[in-house]
């Protein structure tokens, strides 16, 4: 089970403009498969444990990464929804608000042999720059959560086929730019949630989390305006101590 699906270089098509925050069909349907399956492994205890926060070491590795973030007003309800179940399990990997965000595209996915790529950076902006100028500002909507066995996830919902374009059409600029090492490893993310908690222990009660995570299931976070992206270096988690700002786009910019 994943939340994605190959994508290779194609033929460029105009950027698309991201519109209506209403839910989307085909992302609520993914969410609740997810939640459907993931749910069961959550209280059944058979989670999957992230072997380097287990290990409790600092994180080598970096990547590089087109991003969003939630408004302050998002963040701080998702933060009291968070601190609602860590009573329960204390012991995991917790996203501080300032760590919250949705991944528009992983241009390089972290790792430990990072050094060649940033070497790069600045082809990578002006990539970046030459198709986030044809996007126009977007509403993102926050609304309940979903789960994978590693992770759960804050549910975000808007126009999913025009964001997935609009992803698409970075590929192939960077295809065509030849950066497009990171962009083809990486796999084609479909959906636009938000990591909010990362399993590092055993949970002390699954049964008793499941039931705890099902009542947010349609907690309403709140709406964003998505009016820029930020390009970042940053570890696996994108801890607020390791990630690097490397430049804001704006978005609509003549």
């Amino acid at each position: 089970m994943g939340l994605a699906s190959q994508s290779a270089c194609g033929q460029k098509e105009p950027m698309p403009e991201v519109s209506n925050p209403s839910p989307d069909p085909f992302l609520k349907e993914r969410y609740d498969q997810l939640w459907a399956q993931s749910s069961k492994r959550i209280r059944s205890g058979t989670i999957e444990i992230d072997p380097v926060l287990a290990q409790g070491q600092p994180d080598r590795r970096r990547g590089m990464t087109l991003l969003f973030r939630p408004s302050p007003r998002v963040r701080e309800q998702i933060a009291k929804c968070l601190e609602e179940v860590r009573q329960l399990e204390p012991d995991q990997h917790y996203y501080h608000p300032g760590e919250l965000h949705v991944t528009f595209l992983s241009l390089f996915s972290a790792s430990a042999d990072h050094e060649a790529i940033f070497d790069r950076t600045d082809k990578f902006i002006a990539a970046v720059a030459s198709c986030v100028r044809a996007l126009n500002p977007f509403p993102l909507s926050f609304f309940g959560i979903t789960a994978s066995p590693a992770a759960i996830m804050v549910q975000s919902f808007t126009d999913a086929t025009r964001l997935n374009a609009a992803r698409d059409r970075l590929r192939d600029e960077l295809c065509a730019r030849g950066l497009s090492e990171g962009a083809r490893e990486r796999y084609r993310l479909e959906v636009a949630h938000m990591t909010a908690l990362r399993f590092r222990h055993p949970l002390r009660n699954g049964i008793a989390f499941a039931q705890a995570l099902e009542k947010m299931r349609n907690r309403d976070f709140g709406q964003t305006e998505i009016d820029s992206m930020e390009l970042v270096k940053s570890d696996w988690y994108m801890s607020r101590a390791i990630t690097q700002p490397l430049h804001v786009f704006q978005l609509g910019e003549p």
